[in-house]
């Protein structure tokens, strides 16, 4: 097999009898996580690539230009994380976010969005860090929410802080600021 695609294949087949799908590579995390990615590399528990792919698991999936999957034991200690940039898009539960960079650790179900931005009813709302606390709940810090699709609407709403649980949005403070 020739091309990316061949290179792919092949590499996921490779990884098949251990990695590919999780049930050999992480023993600890129920479920299962898939990965698709363009000339990844494997060494030490960490598979990379930096020409993009795609990561899958349960209400999760990644799809970036750079992913780096490490799955290995550390001081007796399962870690099963991953990290992403470039094109990002994120889909997280019923959310789709996009962003700059992402860190996400399995076996919490946690994770940090940097610069991110969803859409939350007919909000799109964002911020410079969304911190995922797993349950569908997410917290952003620099935060804004805006009707307006662009980067640059014409009003905006912004909060040091905004909790999102659900249909359920808290913060101490908003700002209303006309762009």
């Amino acid at each position: 097999m020739k091309g990316l695609f061949g290179r792919s294949l092949l590499y996921c087949l490779y990884l098949s009898a251990t990695t590919c799908t999780q049930e050999a590579f992480a023993q600890d995390f129920s479920g299962t996580i898939e990965a698709s990615l363009q000339e990844p590399t494997f060494q030490g528990g960490v598979l990379h690539t930096d020409k993009g792919g795609v990561i899958q698991a349960h209400d999760l999936r990644v799809q970036a230009r750079s992913i780096t999957y490490t799955n290995k034991t550390e001081d007796g200690r399962k870690v099963i994380t991953l990290q992403a940039s470039g094109d990002l898009l994120f889909e997280y539960g019923d959310k789709v976010f996009v962003g700059s960079s992402l860190t996400y650790d399995f076996m919490s179900g946690t994770g940090t969005l940097f610069n991110g931005r969803t859409a939350e009813g007919i909000w799109f709302v964002g911020g410079e860090r969304i911190d995922l606390e797993g349950g569908g709940r997410y917290t952003l810090y620099g935060a804004y929410l805006t009707p307006s699709e662009s980067i640059y609407p014409s009003f905006n709403l912004s909060a040091d802080q905004l909790d999102i649980q659900g249909t359920d949005a808290k913060t101490s403070a908003l700002k209303f600021t006309f762009c």
